[in-house]
């Protein structure tokens, strides 16, 4: 992509700041929100994600700017810094898409998961958690009065928001032009990718620790910052992020002896980080990103990795410091 010169890069560092401007500003409300309440509110979180996805499509030049060896000065797509193949430019990326925004919502409907009651099974775990989202009317009369069960407002908005995303990709999609698909698809994956580390952190640090490892909120969070920024700055932000927290938590320790913090606002600070020294992080970070999919087995593996160490430092922690208080 040819570098835009005159009115066209006036207008397209416009579009940067006011978006980047919408990111940062969404980020400090939930950042501040977190450290006081310890949670980060969909209703900040899903209209920032709603936002980069429309933008994602709308302005297709405003991803992150690149330059890569052999492709000189570009925008930042989900292949970056290896070349599209052009295979998410059918029906695979249209259900790339679908099948993102599915589990996105998936994740936001108020549920119950009974993950630790292994004693109801598959079958008897899922049918709580169907229920718990449907909310169907009580089979049984009672003397007692009691609130008739109705389905959640907030449900009935995110399954809203299901069909109308689903039908909008559906209907629009083969009127998009290339490079809006290129950077639709971009925005959805880093919504994945983002999301899901941030997700499988979440169940394999419960499972290890039997205990929340990290609230959803901070799932959510990250969906935003992968949707604005991409795959690549998120997971940079994400390396950043834990370095921040690192530090934090050894002060937080010694001062009170608790290892609790809100992990939402350090996640915030990573990826303004890698926002703000871009040009550095994509050259650091570039050899890194050649890995391309292989990332995402290197992912899975360190998961499995948590998942036999949490354990065992939790135990070596109690055993020497003795149980939190």
């Amino acid at each position: 992509v040819a570098v835009p010169l005159g009115s066209t890069f006036a207008s397209l560092a416009t579009t940067w700041f006011w978006l980047q401007a919408i990111l940062i500003a969404l980020m400090f409300i939930a950042t501040f929100i977190d450290f006081d309440e310890q949670m980060i509110p969909d209703q900040v979180t899903v209209p920032g994600t709603i936002i980069a996805l429309i933008a994602a499509a709308v302005w297709p030049l405003s991803r992150l700017p690149i330059s890569t060896p052999g492709r000189g000065f570009g925008f930042i797509d989900f292949g970056s810094p290896n070349p599209l193949a052009g295979w998410h430019l059918g029906f695979v990326g249209l259900a790339t898409c679908l099948a993102i925004l599915a589990v996105w919502i998936w994740g936001l409907l108020p549920k119950i998961v009974p993950s630790r009651d292994f004693k109801l099974g598959i079958a008897g775990s899922t049918k709580i958690m169907l229920a718990s989202i449907l909310r169907c009317p009580r089979k049984n009369d009672c003397e007692i009065r009691v609130e008739k069960r109705r389905m959640f407002g907030m449900t009935k908005l995110y399954l809203l928001l299901l069909v109308v995303g689903a039908a909008l990709l559906l209907g629009f999609w083969g009127t998009l032009g290339d490079p809006q698909k290129d950077s639709l698809v971009s925005a959805f994956i880093g919504l994945g990718v983002a999301g899901g580390l941030i997700w499988g952190i979440r169940i394999v640090g419960g499972l290890a620790l039997g205990q929340q490892a990290m609230g959803f909120g901070d799932v959510t969070l990250m969906c935003m910052i992968g949707a604005f920024l991409g795959w690549q700055a998120s997971i940079a932000g994400f390396v950043y992020s834990i370095m921040f927290a690192l530090v934090l938590a050894i002060i937080l320790f010694v001062i009170t002896r608790k290892s609790y913090l809100a992990f939402g606002p350090y996640l915030c600070m990573g990826a303004l980080l890698a926002l703000i020294r871009w040009p550095t992080v994509w050259a650091g970070f570039e050899p890194i990103f050649w890995m391309g999919p292989l990332l995402l087995a290197f992912f899975g593996g360190s998961l499995v990795l948590m998942a036999v160490l949490l354990p065992l430092i939790r135990w070596l922690k109690e055993s020497t410091l003795g149980p939190e208080e």
